[in-house]
């Protein structure tokens, strides 16, 4: 019992404590020079340049980062607010978005505070976080630290949403509303709503007014003290679901949904309702949900708190759903007295950024985007609408947290959307009109181009920023379409090389495990992405392997499963997970064996000799971070198919004496057992008390030595040398 409280003891201690996540696999850091990008941006605020450049070094490739001003994330019409009564003086530049190397699929987006970028760079098929090295540092040797998202390992069992179930919900005191519990799907619904889908293409946006604060914990955590800072972080986690909704199709809704900051207020001190204690997850949103003087959400279509706090069973995030009445909560909810309580909110919602410890970024934008989705009338993927791992990945609204490695992760599954759109149809009466397109950096309508806002525009030599035409009428391109459109042409007559000579030398793709690296083409100004010329192939004209040996390659991309090449195996056939326990992580195919379709481990020549030349050291096992264990748990680096409990017992042992239900349960059992409670009492006072007597006895000193100096004794002996201090370890 000792050992146990001093790990427990151990375990507080060492709560705030500086280190990189253990389920972020892989890092590494980054150094560039702080002063050259003070000056880009101050030079880009300033008008005198449309773009500013960040270049740097990581995962043995250059990234060259063209950024400006992210016009997308904030409204005109703004509030920043802080609790402590001091304005917060935002720099609108400080947030930034644009692409790497010149690659129009990419995006990278995030903030510049004291000439360090922090954001998320979608690059080549993998996307990137950039952090200031501070946070998991004491004394880094470099300001920043980049990671790939396939690099983070997340247990779904250990992330979750707060939402307990399909068929139940939880409770928050006793408002009697229909939306706390979460709707399950009505099949005859879906269907009844499945008809022919419009083209997105052809849907105007509109806006979803958003309330965001962030608690002093929140603060404190991600901001060292620089509360605009958080301003940024907020932003960058709407840019990033913005790129999940704003390209969803609702059925029967006739808009794209766009979200937008309509309000920020930060907690730059802890003397506030929230931070004044520790909550349980349903009471945190419920007194985030209710009226006061610092939050009026009927101002706004949702609000949100973000807080840095551990809560029970690993949630990350909770919100209220909606569904189609309009008395229900989620979007566009007015507040309302329940009873005799004070005014309830239920536009609301609450995602952390701590699950024992930090969780990674990317974890946090998808918690984002799940709560969101219910906020919007989403219930959690029935099973139906849970494909795993090996066919795309689970959608964004699985009630478990997802890898964000996964094509679907980042999707809204057709059972979600099928719900969502016709609720939209009838709730979504507080968005706002869509602002005219022209400025989003997409051509829209009846534009010729959109080189973004008019500080984007000024270097835009094609483009004009008023109505987004071409300058030239003659012009068929702008920057905007890449390095192959010749700006420098006559007259400002844009449009792609004429000579080939100096179009092939314009590299406007790198080069990847399926791809050489691609250059412009006379006479057109898009990048030739899919030419076969620039196909990798082997000599032999045999399988071309990618990302590590476990994939081949095909048109150009890195997505066919090595299974293909079994017998009687085509492009379609991809890896499945073995159910043994000592196979979980070993990488598997499917084999008709005995008419039945059975998981079988591919290094296995009996079961598959057409692979035995394929399959190696490097391949056999699946990569660290891959999903098991029918997608409920994860390979680490040894090869073990982690299923439960990721942090180990400790750790849940400590998250669970500590977030209240613990205490709760302590008083309900003394208030029934109350005797039994007097009695231990008493048997403590007389134990201590029998103790006492018997311990507090001293020695007897000898007497004094004969013809010499008195000597002093102390009053009682210890033998300290015997004394072994014993510690645990976390």
């Amino acid at each position: 019992m000792i050992i146990l409280l001093l790990e427990l003891l151990l375990l507080v201690l060492c709560e705030g404590a500086k280190e990189v996540p253990e389920n972020i696999l892989y890092h590494e850091l980054v150094d560039y020079s702080k002063s050259s990008l003070r000056h880009e941006h101050s030079r880009h605020k300033r008008d005198l340049s449309p773009f500013l450049s960040l270049t740097f070094e990581a995962y043995k490739q250059i990234f060259n980062l063209k950024l400006s001003k992210n016009s997308d994330v904030f409204a005109k019409d703004i509030q920043i607010t802080s609790s402590s009564g001091k304005s917060i003086d935002y720099d609108f530049y400080s947030l930034v978005k644009g692409t790497v190397n010149e690659d129009e699929d990419s995006v990278a987006h995030g903030s510049i505070h004291d000439g360090v970028f922090e954001g998320v760079i979608s690059y080549q098929n993998e996307t990137y976080h950039l952090e200031p090295s501070h946070k998991y540092y004491e004394s880094p040797e470099k300001h920043s630290l980049i990671y790939r998202a396939s690099d983070v390992d997340i247990n779904p069992q250990n992330n979750k949403c707060g939402v307990k179930s399909e068929h139940g919900g939880f409770d928050i005191h006793s408002i009697p509303h229909p939306s706390i519990h979460l709707h399950s799907i009505d099949e005859g619904k879906v269907k009844y709503f499945r008809r022919k889908k419009r083209d997105i293409t052809e849907k105007t946006t509109r806006h979803c007014s958003l309330y965001m604060a962030a608690d002093y914990k929140f603060f404190t955590q991600h901001s060292a003290g620089f509360a605009p800072a958080i301003i940024s972080k907020l932003g960058t986690y709407v840019e990033q679901v913005n790129q999940i909704y704003h390209e969803t199709n609702f059925p029967t809704y006739d808009h794209r949904v766009k979200f937008i900051i309509g309000r920020a207020h930060v907690y730059e001190s802890p003397d506030n309702d929230y931070d004044r204690h520790e909550y349980a997850v349903a009471r945190f949103l419920d007194l985030f949900s209710t009226k006061n003087e610092d939050v009026n959400p009927n101002d706004y279509c949702i609000a949100y708190m973000f807080t840095h706090r551990d809560f029970e069973d690993g949630v990350l995030g909770l919100a209220w759903v909606a569904s189609s009445g309009r008395d229900s909560g989620g979007l566009c909810t007015k507040c309302k007295d329940y009873d005799s309580m004070k005014s309830r909110c239920l536009n609301t919602g609450i995602v952390t950024t701590k699950n024992v410890k930090e969780v990674p970024a990317v974890q946090s934008y998808l918690t984002f985007g799940h709560e969101l989705g219910h906020n919007l009338g989403s219930p959690h993927d029935p099973s139906s609408c849970s494909p795993g791992s090996g066919n795309g990945g689970n959608f964004l609204m699985y009630p478990h947290a997802n890898t964000g490695n996964d094509d679907n992760n980042k999707k809204l599954s057709p059972c979600s959307t099928e719900i969502m759109g016709p609720i939209l149809s009838i709730r979504a009466t507080c968005f706002k009109d869509s602002v005219d397109g022209c400025g989003n950096f997409k051509v829209d309508g009846e534009e010729d181009c959109d080189c973004g806002d008019s500080t984007s525009c000024l270097g835009d030599k094609c483009c004009q920023r008023s109505g987004c035409q071409f300058i030239n009428p003659a012009s068929t391109c702008s920057a905007m379409n890449g390095p192959c459109c010749n700006t420098a042409g006559d007259n400002n007559k844009c449009g792609p090389y004429s000579d080939e000579a100096a179009a092939s030398k314009i590299l406007c793709s790198n080069e990847t495990d399926c791809k050489k690296p691609i250059y412009c083409m006379a006479g057109n100004f898009s990048c030739p992405v899919d030419n076969e010329k620039y196909y990798k192939t082997t000599d032999d004209d045999g399988p071309m392997f990618c990302n590590k040996k476990t994939q081949l390659c095909s048109a150009g991309k890195c997505e066919v499963s090595i299974c293909s090449l079994i017998n009687g195996g085509d492009e379609k056939t991809s890896s499945c997970q073995c159910e043994e326990e000592a196979n979980k992580c070993k990488l598997c195919c499917p084999k008709l064996v005995d008419g039945e379709v059975q998981c079988l481990v591919a290094s296995n020549t009996t079961h598959f000799p057409e692979l035995e030349e394929y399959i190696d050291t490097n391949n056999a096992n699946l990569l660290p971070g891959s999903v098991c264990g029918d997608d409920m748990g994860y390979c680490d680096i040894m090869g073990i198919c982690r299923i439960v409990d990721a942090d180990g017992p400790i750790a849940s042992l400590g998250n669970y004496v500590f977030n209240g239900v613990l205490f709760d349960a302590a008083e309900n059992l003394a208030k029934e057992y109350w005797y039994y409670c007097v009695m231990l009492a008493i048997g403590m006072i007389c134990f201590m008390a029998a103790f006492i007597a018997v311990c507090s006895k001293t020695v007897k000193p000898p007497p004094y030595p004969r013809g010499g100096e008195r000597m002093s004794y102390p009053a009682t002996y210890k033998n300290i040398n015997s004394i072994e201090m014993r510690t645990g370890h976390m």
